[in-house]
């Protein structure tokens, strides 16, 4: 079972050397209380930050694209533990950022007025908004159209729109994942109950005891970087982790796992 507190999922990034904890990418967290910069002298520019939590009983890295390192400690974590933890990942860490800085610009934050692009399984539509029609959203052409009360402000555009994309990110996961998991390469498990959430740091998560809990945001990239997700997800029914045997799996049941990965990277940027 692959719990959060014990194990920060991504896999954006690749395998990580032995002992290292996956990096997920993300914006910024909610700021924690227990919050320590620290730039150790061996560390050469990468500096980090430490935050600490009682409910913590292990360290993790979190690494993000706008060059943020993070490592969350246990609250009686002393400070040269983690000295020690970052320098032994130093180069890893080094290697994440340096593949952030080949992908291309962010895109800018969607806006909710009318002509604005939005994304819909990997292809823009522009916004029409018609407050003075009937309520509904539907996407006819190049267009997404929002009417009624829903076009009357850009909040309730906002509001509405992310309920439609997770209306539909719950009937185009359920498709992928049937699709993914008939792959014989895991006969021997039981479909995973399906999850859909907004999440701040993960694409996706798997507990072989809860399910598989995708991204609502992944509604907007193209299918295939859905099933890239849904297969890695997949993979860890047979290894929690992220080490050698995992990314033989993956690359068994797709083997052009990177190229997606990168379109990923490439479509959405948070």
């Amino acid at each position: 079972m692959l719990k959060p507190v014990q194990l920060l999922f991504d896999f954006l990034h690749g395998p990580a050397p032995a002992g290292a904890k996956p990096v997920p990418l993300g914006t910024n967290l909610n700021p924690s209380p227990f919050v320590a910069a620290v730039t150790p002298p061996r560390n050469g520019p990468i500096a980090y930050e430490v935050k600490h939590s009682m409910r913590r009983r292990s360290l993790a890295l979190e690494v993000y694209r706008d060059a943020r390192v993070i490592v969350r400690a246990p609250s009686a974590c002393p400070d040269d533990v983690v000295s020690r933890y970052i320098t032994r990942h130093q180069r890893w860490i080094a290697r994440q950022l340096a593949h952030f800085e080949t992908l291309p610009p962010p895109r800018p934050a969607p806006q909710y007025r009318a002509g604005e692009a939005h994304l819909y399984l990997g292809r823009e539509y522009r916004l029409v908004l018609c407050p003075d029609r009937s309520s509904k959203i539907v996407i006819a052409g190049d267009e997404l159209k929002v009417s009624g009360l829903a076009a009357a402000d850009p909040s309730s555009t906002e509001s509405a729109l992310a309920r439609w994309y997770h209306t539909h990110a719950r009937v185009e996961f359920a498709k992928v994942l049937a699709a993914c998991h008939a792959h014989p390469r895991f006969a021997q498990h039981p479909l995973p109950a399906l999850k859909v959430r907004t999440l701040r740091t993960r694409w996706g998560t798997l507990c072989t005891q809860r399910g598989m809990t995708l991204n609502s945001v992944l509604i907007q990239s193209p299918r295939e970087c859905i099933e890239y997700v849904v297969f890695h997800e997949l993979c860890h029914l047979s290894y929690r982790g992220h080490g050698p045997r995992f990314y033989r799996l993956l690359s068994s049941v797709l083997p052009d796992w990177e190229a997606r990965k990168r379109r990923l990277e490439s479509t959405i940027t948070w």
